[in-house]
């Protein structure tokens, strides 16, 4: 996979982060700190081709993300009828059409590797419920059988109250 973009983690201090890959013109450079795309000149600026200057430097553990993102809506250079073909146009033309499938190809190993990872959370969960679902089937047979049992315990404590009262008549039958 190409480099099309470069990861840094601000100290505090640092103001200086270098892009480490060829790109096209500097609007092709997306600025991102925690995630957050910045504005050129208010928040950085070109230091030099290959260096991107915070104006203030971000904090210690702020991640820092310059990403190569290649204008696809028009070739770098255009061709008419009867005009010079120059080399440097036509590398231009390639390179930005190279670029481009670099960073769809990055993009795209990107999703698939996000994509297995909803795949593995989501049988996670998948499998997370089924025990929950097999815990609750037990919970209900475990809590029918107890109402079986009271059931069961209610007539016995009826049979004996009938009991008690059959040996009561009978007691004071015996008294009298």
């Amino acid at each position: 996979m190409a480099t099309t973009s470069n990861t840094y983690t601000g100290n505090g201090s640092n103001k200086l982060f270098s892009i480490t890959f060829p790109y096209l013109d500097e609007s092709d450079i997306d600025v991102y700190l925690n995630g957050t795309l910045q504005t050129i000149t208010t928040h950085y600026f070109f230091a030099n081709a290959t260096t991107i200057e915070f104006v203030t430097a971000p904090s210690n553990g702020a991640v820092v993300l310059l990403d190569r993102t290649t204008d696809d809506s028009a070739l770098q250079a255009t061709f008419f009828s009867g005009s010079t073909i120059r080399s440097s146009d036509l590398n231009d033309n390639f390179d930005q059409v190279l670029f481009i499938a670099q960073e769809t190809t990055n993009d795209a190993a990107g999703a698939t590797a996000a994509s297995a990872a909803a795949t593995a959370t989501a049988n996670a969960a998948a499998s997370t419920a089924g025990t929950a679902a097999t815990n609750a089937s037990n919970a209900l047979s475990t809590a029918n059988t107890a109402a079986t049992n009271a059931s069961n315990a209610v007539s016995t404590a009826n049979s004996a109250n009938t009991t008690a009262n059959n040996a009561t008549t009978t007691a004071n039958n015996a008294v009298t």
